[in-house]
């Protein structure tokens, strides 16, 4: 039933079952060897017809995906004695609930179990729950691990003592909308709060966050929270952002996963900002454009395909660089696009804003604008884009040369209103004469 490798002349650790029972006892001794930890997907290969598993008093370790594929087990018996839990051990089973004795000291990966209800040991010096999120000693500091991620209650307030929320605590937590924070909190690490994303539009996760007034570490406002430092505020996480964004002046850095909204279509960076973390956007699938005050530069932000715009949301430069974004990235980036539209209207904005921007990239732009100009009119035409035009127009991309060509390629595909955008520009700034065609 079961196979095992010697730990040493006295102890074993099992790494096969080969069984089709489906009530498990594992015994205390095998073949006289005393057995002290389960391996490695010990049970995943024959384990799916377990249901119950009991694990005796001596096992001190369940090594990672010790149950994994297990899928009808339901209970999973653990004793005192055991230290260590490794990471996924119950990955699809059928656990519901588990018991974590009072000698458990190291869960790996605990996140993880957030879709399970937790039965803690009162005495366990490590691991302890409020019944809604899990916590965990560390230093003679308390740490909240995850939240239960099937919890009801549409606000939380963390545990007074907590100075540290990890990575995830928050994510998926859909019901969740108000969390309240402790003076005690000193740090909240990078996306452990983030947004939900649900088909429902009302379900968008954490709508307000709120730090104890008195917290010498964090302070939050109507649409952020931040941590406090002696060169300004961090900012931690947007939670109540409109579509278009401008970070408070007070702030230096912007933290990874600070925006994760899908309802962002722009940010504008004021001077004081030094840092920017390259994964500080995420699933901010509407962003259109970033605008940094500093440099009085607007990047435009491609559309197709959605995926690829936090590519260009992570070309920030490291804090030792005069400018937080970099902008020969974003030049470099340009000649993969495929879209015409995005092609068009990144080049235009680099020429518009040309900051770091080389003679040899000023020069590709130009004469992209120049060798597509057919194209790229009969695209604007198909598209009836007068946004695209106003800025073609701006970027003063039309002359004498080319005007009368863009307006046959627009009169072809009868689009009034974009004939009437470059007559009126072809009469103001071009100098031609109407009385004179008339005649």
């Amino acid at each position: 039933m079961f196979k095992y490798s010697k730990l040493n002349e006295k102890e074993i650790i099992i790494t096969q079952f080969n069984s089709d029972e489906c009530n498990v006892v594992i015994p205390e001794y095998i073949d006289s060897y005393k057995v002290r930890a389960i391996g490695s997907e010990a049970f995943s290969e024959y384990g799916e017809n377990i249901e119950k598993v009991t694990l005796p008093a001596g096992i001190r370790r369940i090594e990672k995906e010790a149950f994994k594929y297990c899928i009808n087990l339901r209970e999973l018996n653990l004793n005192e004695g055991l230290e260590y839990i490794g990471e996924d051990f119950i990955f699809l089973t059928s656990i519901e609930e588990i018991f974590i004795p009072s000698s458990v000291r190291d869960i790996c990966a605990e996140s993880n179990l957030k879709g399970i209800r937790w039965n803690i040991d009162e005495n366990n010096k490590v691991y302890f729950t409020d019944g809604c999120a899990l916590y965990k000693r560390v230093d003679n500091e308390t740490v909240l691990i995850c939240m239960l991620d099937n919890i009801q209650d549409s606000s939380y307030k963390v545990m007074d003592g907590c100075t540290l929320i990890e990575d995830d605590a928050f994510t998926g937590i859909d019901a969740l909308k108000e969390i309240y924070l402790p003076s005690s909190l000193k740090t909240i690490k990078a996306s452990a709060i983030n947004r939900s994303f649900t088909w429902d539009k009302k379900m968008l996760g954490i709508a307000k966050i709120i730090a104890a007034q008195d917290s010498e570490y964090l302070m939050s406002d109507d649409t952020a929270l931040y941590q406090k430092t002696k060169d300004g505020l961090s900012l931690i996480f947007c939670f109540a952002l409109p579509e278009e964004y401008r970070i408070d002046d007070k702030v230096t850095r912007i933290l990874e996963g600070a925006f994760c909204d899908e309802r962002l279509s722009s940010v504008t960076f004021p001077a004081n900002i030094r840092y920017v973390d390259k994964n500080a956007f995420s699933h901010c699938d509407n962003m259109k454009k970033l605008i940094f005050e500093k440099d009085e530069v607007r990047l435009y932000i491609p559309q197709v395909p959605v995926y690829r715009k936090e590519e260009i949301c992570r070309l920030f430069s490291n804090e030792e660089a005069d400018h937080i974004y970099d902008y020969s990235a974003y030049d470099r980036v340009w000649e993969s696009y495929k879209n015409i539209k995005d092609k068009v209207m990144m080049a235009l904005c680099r020429l518009h804003y040309a900051i770091e921007l080389s003679e040899i990239n000023k020069e590709r732009y130009r004469s992209f604008l120049e060798d597509e100009f057919e194209a790229i009119i009969a695209d604007v035409a198909s598209r009836e884009d007068t946004d695209e035009m106003r800025e073609l127009i701006s970027g003063s991309c039309f002359d004498n040369n080319n005007i009368d060509i863009a307006l046959e390629i627009i009169n072809s595909a009868h689009v009034g209103k974009l004939s009437a955008m470059l007559m009126e520009y072809r009469n103001e700034k071009l100098g031609f004469n109407i009385e004179e065609f008339d005649i």
